[in-house]
């Protein structure tokens, strides 16, 4: 087996294959450690519902790590996201309709209140009145009729009396069915944004995780890259490990624990790589250690965990 073959062997067994989808910020991707085969069939599925748009490959077409194949309809995500945000501006504007309602119908409490101290002053000098001819209408002070004008008076004062009393009572009312009004509008406003949540977190979720798929490509083509090189020769230029640093710092960003930690394993058999013999290495091939080839094999099944597949 010469060095091209080994180096065959060693990145179909680790490369960890991906066919992504993606439409704005919907993403759909298949992962599997081993190497496809022309025939086979891969299901795959997005992470967020909805309908194939545009199919970007044919039947038999190679496929490269984070090609695009097809793109999804986003309209009616769209839609619904808009439709939310337009529930959440009708509710702020019902609240501050209802505040303006709640002012109004205080003001018209305060109005019906000043009414029934009016009337109220009104049926107290009318009740005067009244007593005074009352009690003069016997020996002749007053004539018939000016006492029953002065008690027609005093009736008419209780009515409106009366009367101010439940205007007021039902300006009191229309204050606490307004308020109430205030309070179904904020909550109105609270059920438009929970609404909005789910699309936004379904969104913020499909964009982190093919962030993350990315980055776990990206590693894994240049750890592929990094182990072919030093099959065949030592490490000579420490720059060639810049790229691999760069990507297991952006992973510690967000990637899980486990990811990462595999992602140093890694890295430190990059280095135990460049350090064996060629004779070495040829010694693994022959004792068939499998796992000891497979240098990704822990990094790719972590990924594998993450990505629920």
């Amino acid at each position: 087996m010469d060095h091209r073959d080994d180096r065959s062997h060693l990145r179909r067994r680790s490369l960890l294959r991906q066919a992504a989808t993606e439409a704005g910020e919907l993403a759909l991707r298949h992962c599997s450690r081993e190497w496809p085969h022309r025939g086979t069939e891969i299901d795959v599925a997005p992470k967020i519902a909805g309908r194939t748009k545009d199919i970007l490959v044919d039947e038999g077409d190679s496929l490269s790590a984070g090609q695009v194949l097809a793109q999804m309809e986003t309209e009616q995500h769209d839609a619904q996201k808009r439709e939310a945000e337009a529930q959440v501006q009708r509710a702020i504007i019902a609240v501050a309709t209802a505040g303006s309602l709640v002012t109004q119908r205080e003001a018209e409490s305060a109005g019906a209140l000043a009414a029934l101290a009016q009337r109220a002053a009104d049926l107290d000098a009318a009740q005067r009145r009244f007593a005074c001819s009352e009690a003069l209408a016997p020996r002749g002070a007053v004539t018939e009729q000016t006492l029953d004008d002065d008690r027609a008076r005093f009736n008419s004062a209780k009515a409106a009396v009366d009367t101010a009393q439940a205007q007021l009572a039902a300006a009191d009312a229309a204050i606490g069915q307004a308020k109430s009004q205030v309070v179904d509008a904020k909550a109105a406003i609270d059920g438009a944004r929970a609404t909005i949540k789910p699309i936004q977190r379904a969104r913020r979720s499909a964009q982190a995780v093919t962030r993350r798929e990315k980055l776990y490509g990206e590693f894994i083509d240049e750890t592929s890259k990094l182990v072919t090189d030093a099959l065949t020769q030592k490490l000579d230029d420490a720059s060639k490990l810049v790229p691999l640093y760069t990507l297991v710092s952006n992973l510690r960003l967000i990637a899980p624990a486990a990811v990462i930690s595999t992602a140093d394993e890694v890295t430190s058999r990059v280095f135990e790589t460049y350090e064996s013999s060629e004779k070495e290495f040829r010694a693994a091939i022959r004792k068939q250690e499998s796992r000891d080839l497979d240098v990704l094999w822990p990094f790719s099944e972590a990924c594998r965990r993450d990505m629920d597949l």
